[in-house]
This record gives structure tokens, C-alpha cells and sequence, in this order.
């Protein structure tokens, strides 16, 4: 396994700057952005194990972090994907990553988790020539991969990541929805567009002994739903199209 070197330029990096200067204001809506990255970079990484074709092959677990009196203080966020392989790794580290571009990543999400928490503790399974190898670190201001340790003592079972988006600084813990419901709703509202596919990977969110099904969810919450066909004529020919519509109530909701 290579080692994770730097390159000498005359450009200097500013992390701390840099997360001063992202405007997240406490309040209920944005203490939940730094969850819907890491829910994305999850998607992700399942599309990049099992193609964007079988993405119904992946899972996401969001379980909530409560203290004794009930309130939530962080997110621990579980994947089946891809896992922090060399690559991943590299681009983790790397500000403002080219790596996601290609489908609209700008390799900054993942300054949201230390705009609210001061460290975020990662445990990744990825497949390194054939073998499954684990490594796990914290991402932190002072070293995006501090403490980093690598295993040999990982399985194929195994493989995917878990991200511990917790604590919250008080601040923003403050300001989270207090209700499991409520977040998995801002959730599906976010990530609305993979649930009208036809297929999407298992997002459930746990909460002590309970569990949320996105997708049942969102079959639960749908008013109605309606397919309206047209056709156009053009200059190949005329094409036949489904318009599917759904209502859905003013509760998933990502304004």
C-alpha cells in the first residue's frame, strides 16, 4: 500500500479558513446538510461498487446518537459501498477534489462534517488486489487522516464504510429535529429523485429499537400517483413518453 505524500507547490492550504468561511447558519434545516453528504458520498460509493444499474445491491443504515435525555446529538451512517480504496483515499484528502466532477461533485461536501463537529472518526472495508483490507482514521482540522491504521483482518462481508458524524458541537446539536420521523423526511425530501426510480438502494433510519424504511416511507406518504402519455413528432419520428406524477404531502418537504 503507497503511502499518502503531498505534493510542494507554492499554493497553502487554509482547512481552518476555509470551514470559517462556509455559511451554516444552527438551525434545523442546515444541522441536517452535513448528514445528506454523507448519505451522498454513501449513494455513491454503492454506484461505484455495483453500477448506477444495481444500485438496489446497496444500503444505507443512519442510525441516531441520543443522549440520556433523548436528545440527538449526531449521526453514525453505515454503507455497503465501494470503500476507502487507494483512490477514494487519496481524493479524500485532496481540497477541492476533482474526483466527483463528472457528476457534479466540487470535493467540498465533506467540510460540512467539521464546519458542526470537531472530529469525525471513519472505518472503511475495501478490496485491495483481490484482498479485503480495512482502514480506519479521523478527519480532523489538524490531519485529514489522523490516526490512521490499516488491518488485514477484514472479509468481503465486510466491505463498505461506517462514518461517525458525532458529537455535534453544541450549537449545532442543538438545532437538530428531535424527532426520528421528522429527519427521515427531510431525508427522502433531499434524496427524492432516487425514490421515484425504479430502483434505489435500502436507506433505513434506526433509532433505539425503531426502524424507518425510506422507501416504505415514501410509498406510505404518496397521495397520489399518476402516469400521463404523450407523444412527439420529430425529425426521427414520433416517440410515445410516460409522464409519472406524484403528490406527496407538504410534510416531505426540502424548502
Amino acid at each position: 500500500m503507497d503511502a499518502i505524500v503531498g505534493t510542494i507547490t507554492n499554493w497553502r492550504n487554509d482547512p481552518a479558513g476555509r470551514i470559517n468561511n462556509i455559511s451554516l447558519a444552527p438551525n434545523p434545516k442546515n444541522t441536517l446538510y452535513p448528514l445528506f453528504e454523507a448519505i451522498m458520498n454513501s449513494i455513491q460509493a454503492i454506484e461505484e461498487r455495483f453500477g448506477r444499474d444495481h444500485v438496489s445491491s446497496g444500503y444505507i443504515r443512519v442510525t441516531l446518537i441520543r443522549t440520556e435525555n433523548g436528545g440527538c446529538i449526531g449521526f453514525k451512517i453505515s454503507d455497503n459501498g465501494i470503500g476507502f480504496n487507494q483512490q477514494n483515499l487519496d481524493s479524500f484528502v485532496k481540497m477541492d477534489s476533482q474526483k466527483k466532477a463528472s457528476i457534479g461533485g466540487k470535493g467540498v461536501g465533506r467540510l460540512l462534517w467539521l464546519k458542526v463537529a470537531d472530529l469525525v472518526h471513519i472505518e472503511s472495508v475495501y478490496v485491495d488486489t483481490g484482498t479485503p483490507r480495512q482502514v480506519a482514521f479521523d478527519f480532523c482540522l489538524v490531519d485529514p487522516v489522523q490516526n490512521i491504521d490499516y488491518s488485514d483482518d477484514a472479509r468481503p462481508e465486510m466491505i463498505g464504510t461506517t462514518v461517525d458524524l458525532c458529537p455535534y458541537r453544541e450549537a449545532y446539536a442543538s438545532s437538530i429535529p428531535r424527532k426520528a420521523a421528522t429527519i427521515a423526511s427531510r431525508i427522502l425530501a433531499h434524496f427524492i429523485s432516487y425514490f421515484v426510480n425504479i430502483s434505489q438502494p435500502k436507506i433505513e433510519i434506526r433509532d433505539g429499537d425503531d426502524t424507518i424504511d425510506l422507501f416504505d416511507q415514501f410509498t406510505l406518504s404518496t397521495e397520489r400517483d399518476q402516469d400521463f402519455k404523450f407523444s412527439l413528432a420529430l425529425s426521427e419520428g414520433e416517440f410515445s413518453f410516460v409522464y409519472h406524477c406524484f403528490l406527496l404531502p407538504k410534510s416531505i418537504s426540502d424548502d
